[in-house]
């Protein structure tokens, strides 16, 4: 079976019945559809121009934030596989959609969006995907419904259209239209690890590390000894950059 096999098959658990997944279902299966934290701030006084950056992809926003800053290359790690394709289906999206307005109303949750995963819009993204992703999203949207889809693999973890706004550069008009030109720019490499094993993972030294808010799931990550293992993964990443 192949890996793209194995995860449509996980992804048709979460989105018919997530009890299916048994044990190794987690808060960390679902994906976040945006951004949970005020990146505009917090990566405002970095300068990141020609370093290689780290960041917990999630909704792969840091992605895009992190572009605007002109890195040499940006390294996106999670221990989600599917946010790997969903990471793509976004790249893909404002590669087929000119203003934000419309890359909002297909990605937002449906009490903001008044049709989000749009089939009839998924069609113009879908020619921007490649290989196993236009497997995974063109599999997905022809097995389910988009309401199935947007309900049932994402959390429910979202702001509100404003809040969005608020947090993220990326989709203001002049940096969208930017990040659309320039997305050919992006040196970007996904990698499906857990944090845990990341020091040892990472191919070479980077200049940054952002790990967003995931202190705030470090007891899901390490149910005993919480602070003192968070604390000894810190350190350990210490050694390949500074970070936020």
């Amino acid at each position: 079976m192949s890996k793209v096999e194995e995860d449509l098959i996980f992804a048709s658990k979460l989105i018919e019945d997530k009890e299916k997944c048994g044990e190794y279902f987690t808060i960390f299966n679902h994906l976040w559809p945006f951004a949970t934290v005020n990146i505009k701030e917090y990566l405002a006084p970095y300068n990141l121009e020609g370093k290689i950056c780290v960041t917990l992809q999630g909704s792969s926003d840091h992605i895009f934030e992190l572009a605007l800053k002109n890195p040499k290359e940006i390294i996106g790690f999670d221990i989600n596989p599917l946010t790997g394709y969903y990471g793509n289906l976004k790249i893909a999206a404002v590669k087929a959609l000119n203003i934000p307005e419309k890359y909002l109303a297909f990605f937002r949750n449906q009490s903001y969006a008044a049709n989000p995963f749009d089939k009839k819009t998924f069609q113009a993204i879908s020619q921007y995907l490649e290989g196993n992703d236009k497997i995974f999203w063109e599999e997905l949207f022809n097995m389910y419904s988009s309401w199935q889809i947007r309900e049932n693999l994402f959390s429910k973890d979202e702001g509100n259209q404003s809040e969005i706004k608020g947090a993220l550069n990326y989709i203001t008009p002049e940096n969208y239209k930017y990040l659309k030109n320039n997305l050919k720019n992006i040196n970007l490499i996904f990698m499906n690890t857990d944090i845990k094993n990341l020091a040892s993972e990472l191919p070479y030294n980077v200049d940054f590390i952002t790990l967003s808010n995931l202190i705030l799931y470090a007891h899901n990550l390490f149910p005993e000894n919480t602070l003192e293992n968070w604390e000894k993964l810190i350190e350990n990443l210490k050694a390949y950059a500074f970070f936020s």
